[in-house]
């Protein structure tokens, strides 16, 4: 509708954290005044009496642009909190396409997935394939585990070994197509592309 909205009496609205403390203080000192809630202690921030129950829709064509890529993602979650609990998050995030940038390669994204089971502290579990694509070859990054541990494995057609696959992505080529000198610094090299990654 034009105009402003009615101002919401349950509603306050702050613009630092210092201002979000003073007024709970106010708050459960009024509380404590009136006689409601005696027994509250003054320390308690809003965060932890804060109850909380919101959906977040994420629609398709939510893009979300850096310098190394974009990404369109779309899914749905749930964030919930009771009072004197931490927030816990359930849902998914999909991508629907987009592409990555890593150590001067072009990623696309073929599949990915982050699943929030409600788990708290927040630690969601990945399942996203990002693709490389040579003109001989065509190699896959597999990223599971979860946000705090992930892990990371390779897939490649034709089918490599490990050391090719880290290889082809390194220096472009396989294994036994390097130099003496680039099979020396295969293992540091991609062991770095990794960790960057």
């Amino acid at each position: 509708k034009s105009g402003p909205a009615e101002k919401d009496a349950t509603i306050t609205v702050v613009h630092h954290a210092e201002e979000l403390t003073a007024a709970s203080l106010e708050v459960q000192l009024d509380e404590k005044t009136e006689g409601d809630n005696a027994s509250a202690p003054l320390q308690e921030g809003a965060y932890s009496k804060l109850k909380l129950d919101v959906g977040v829709t994420i629609p398709r064509n939510t893009w979300v642009h850096m310098t190394e890529g974009s990404i369109e993602l779309m899914g749905k979650i749930q964030a919930k909190k009771n009072p004197r609990e931490e927030l816990a998050l359930t849902g998914t995030v999909d991508t629907v396409r987009g592409w990555v940038a890593v150590q001067g390669r072009k990623f696309t994204l073929e599949k990915g997935n982050i699943i929030f089971a409600g788990e708290t502290p927040i630690d969601p579990n990945l399942d996203i394939i990002a693709r490389y694509t040579l003109p001989d070859y065509l190699v896959d990054v597999m990223i599971g585990g979860t946000g705090t541990k992930p892990t990371v494995s390779f897939k490649s057609e034709p089918d490599l070994e490990q050391a090719d696959i880290l290889s082809l992505l390194v220096f472009g080529k396989p294994a036994n197509a390097l130099s003496d000198k680039q099979k020396v610094s295969l293992q540091s090299q991609a062991l770095q592309a990794v960790a960057g990654s």
